[in-house]
């Protein structure tokens, strides 16, 4: 459980006004922080959080931006003109290319005597075959932003009573409607060395809204579903109460994995994460420290 968390940043002021650094990407300086902890929000902490903003104003200091509002005004109006121009350039164009091209080619053909006979050779099939061998790719399925996220998560919580701990909802390679979900509900013992809780995964199929059991346990830890590759549906051994902080990267920073095998999900075995998708961790984690400046 977490407490209120107070949070502190330092700001520049300049000719009465709040200088924005260059990698904001909202246009106020606290439209920005309110931003970044709605998208950074299950990266820090794993779950949703509520956040409520209280913003006071001063009304005597408060004004219409006429200037604002009327280049607004005008900047639709150029926006409408240029998709106009565009379009006109775009279909003229498609119909000169059209016309240009619409030519019959006629191909000669060679006549035959009938006292000529006519011999055909076929290519050797070379008797050595090279066969190539794929590796499976890791497919991470549906995640918290995607639409269809909610519906099925309040499904599941609605059947079940549990918590969805997934930090993604991987498709069946067998099925593309049946996704896999990792859930967690009573807990026993005392905080932080006995306790124990209760870590289930489910099949559930996302049109009829069927749910059956692969799995269960009851052990110091939670468990995510975070992929599948070929049969192997990729489990996170998370800690009970983890809080990693901002860009962390399950892929890159993690290393308590493990699998489940769907066609026969009576046990969990070690995983290593393959070095491509570790990279993709590494990748992405600069992008996000980037982007906020770390």
């Amino acid at each position: 459980m977490y407490d209120h968390d107070i949070q502190a940043g330092s700001f520049d002021i300049k000719n009465h006004k709040i200088v924005l650094d260059d990698y904001y990407e909202y246009p106020s300086m606290f439209g920005d922080i309110v931003k970044k902890f709605y998208e950074n929000v299950f990266l820090d902490r794993g779950f949703k959080v509520r956040i409520d903003v209280l913003i006071i104003y001063d009304a005597n200091k408060l004004f219409i931006n006429l200037e604002s509002m009327e280049e607004q005004n005008r900047n639709s109006i150029c926006q409408i003109v240029l998709a106009v121009v565009i379009t006109a350039i775009v279909v003229g164009g498609g119909m000169y290319l059209w016309q240009s091209t619409k030519t019959t080619v006629e191909t000669p053909t060679e006549k035959v005597s009938d006292t000529q006979s006519v011999q055909t050779t076929k290519p050797k099939v070379k008797e050595m075959v090279e066969t190539k061998t794929t590796t499976p790719t890791i497919k991470q399925g549906y995640s918290y932003d995607s639409p269809q996220w909610k519906l099925f998560t309040s499904d599941i919580k609605t059947k079940t009573g549990e918590i969805v701990d997934s930090f993604y909802a991987p498709e069946s390679p067998s099925d593309d409607n049946v996704i896999f979900i990792s859930t967690s509900g009573d807990t026993t013992g005392k905080w932080p060395d006995t306790i124990k809780s209760t870590n289930k995964i489910y099949s559930y199929n996302i049109k009829t809204g069927e749910l059956s059991k692969l799995y269960e346990e009851h052990k110091n830890r939670i468990l995510r579903t975070m992929g599948i590759e070929g049969s192997k549906l990729i489990i996170m051994y998370d800690l009970i109460d983890n809080s990693p902080g901002p860009c962390f990267s399950v892929w890159a920073d993690w290393h308590d994995f493990g699998y489940i095998d769907v066609e026969n999900p009576s046990t969990l075995r070690p995983y290593t994460v393959p070095d491509y998708q570790v990279e993709k961790g590494n990748e992405e984690q600069k992008k996000c420290k980037a982007k906020i400046g770390l």
